[in-house]
């Protein structure tokens, strides 16, 4: 991922919450610091609302990784149906 070599793997929580996520983590395989995380809440945080889908880039600095952008969105299904 972006010319980084980056071991796969995959989470899956052991119970759901809604802030537990089941998805992908990308680490960088020279100095295992975390690249990206992939994937949805393992519960929606409302009935009304599905699961929040979550991406999260990170970038070194510093020899820490950081999040520079914050991203997440959600579907919210309408009651009327779909439009």
């Amino acid at each position: 991922m972006d010319g980084r070599d980056c071991f796969l793997l995959a989470m899956t929580p052991r119970h759901k919450a809604p802030y537990l996520i089941e998805g992908t983590l990308w680490v960088d395989a020279t100095d295992g610091s975390i690249v990206q995380l992939q994937g949805t809440t393992s519960k929606s945080s409302s009935f009304l609302t599905g699961p929040t889908q979550v991406m999260r880039q990170y970038a070194s600095v510093n020899g820490f990784s950081e999040p520079p952008t914050p991203a997440q969105s959600q579907t919210v299904p309408s009651l009327a149906g779909p439009s």
